[in-house]
């Protein structure tokens, strides 16, 4: 794998003297491209040796490993029950606010028709007189 990236860089660096302006933008977006899959490689590679060591670890640490693992999982779940919790506690409370923002809304266009009526009530007594 080691040899293909290389052989991808020099690839790639090669480019440079073949090539216009318009393609330097390209090769510089390959190049990063190569580097960020070298980085993913080799973060892989540490994650594979790790695994390696732990099957070819003893039962105590394979053990400790899942213990580990579950302690993990078991975290990941409470933690997803919590969220579920505040979520539903959250649409509670949203559901709320919009019944009470109803209520003032319809008490406002209430005051607004009482206001516009007393308005018109004193137009037509000035007019009257």
């Amino acid at each position: 794998m080691e040899n293909s990236s290389a052989h991808m860089t020099s690839g790639v660096n090669g480019l440079h003297s073949h090539s216009g302006d318009g393609d330097l933008k390209k090769i510089q977006d390959l190049e990063k491209y190569v580097e960020e899959l070298k980085k993913e490689l080799d973060n892989e590679k540490y994650k594979s040796q790790q695994l390696h060591c732990i099957l070819e670890g003893s039962r105590d640490v394979k053990d400790r490993e899942i213990f580990r693992l579950q302690g993990e999982l078991d975290s990941i779940h409470q933690s997803s029950l919590t969220q579920d919790v505040l979520c539903q506690s959250l649409s509670e409370e949203s559901n709320n606010l919009k019944r009470q923002l109803k209520t003032v809304s319809s008490q406002c266009q209430e005051l607004a028709k009482k206001l516009e009526q007393k308005n018109d009530h004193k137009h037509k007594v000035s007019y009257e007189i």
